[in-house]
């Protein structure tokens, strides 16, 4: 973190030589320091933080990090959208325009990328719940009738509210 935190900062300070900052470097530099005085401030949590983090490394970081901040197109961020679920999508959003918001501040590109009304992924289709019938359910327990697991399927496939409304009816 701290090696990549300096090579962010040297981006930047050195900006004649570069257009403009990564993502990753405007991330590192300016949106994180900044969501460091907000959690001091009691502004934000430290669990929102996490959230933002967490969409950082898992869908901004691999698609945006060596990008340019002045080279992230509206087609691109559309496709980019595209690629993930609508939750995902709409948290990696967040951060995204945090990014945007800082360098908009420090006057290095327009925050207008980040806030185009971008089409957000739909609900997905109707998925497995992985809710098993009855009839599965004893089954798999007959599968492990006398084993060290079956106490622990009993309760696991027994033991919840829903499937004491079984037992009664």
């Amino acid at each position: 973190m701290e090696a990549s935190g300096f090579l962010a900062k040297m981006q930047i300070d050195c900006s004649n030589d570069v257009p403009a900052p990564t993502v990753a470097a405007a991330y590192e530099q300016w949106v994180v320091p900044v969501l460091k005085r907000r959690l001091d401030a009691n502004e934000i949590s430290l669990g929102t933080i996490e959230h933002y983090h967490i969409a950082w490394k898992k869908h901004i970081e691999p698609r945006w990090a060596d990008v340019y901040v002045t080279d992230v197109k509206p087609a691109a961020v559309q496709d980019w959208y595209d690629s993930m679920t609508r939750s995902q999508a709409e948290m990696a959003r967040i951060p995204f325009r945090l990014i945007f918001d800082e360098c908009g501040t420090h006057e290095v590109c327009s925050t207008e990328v980040a806030y185009r009304r971008y089409r957000m992924p739909g609900t997905s289709a109707q998925r497995d719940k992985g809710i098993w019938t009855l009839d599965e359910l004893c089954s798999i327990w007959k599968s492990l009738r006398g084993s060290y697991m079956e106490r622990w399927f009993i309760l696991a496939a027994f033991g919840g509210r829903a499937s004491a409304n079984l037992w009664v009816s």
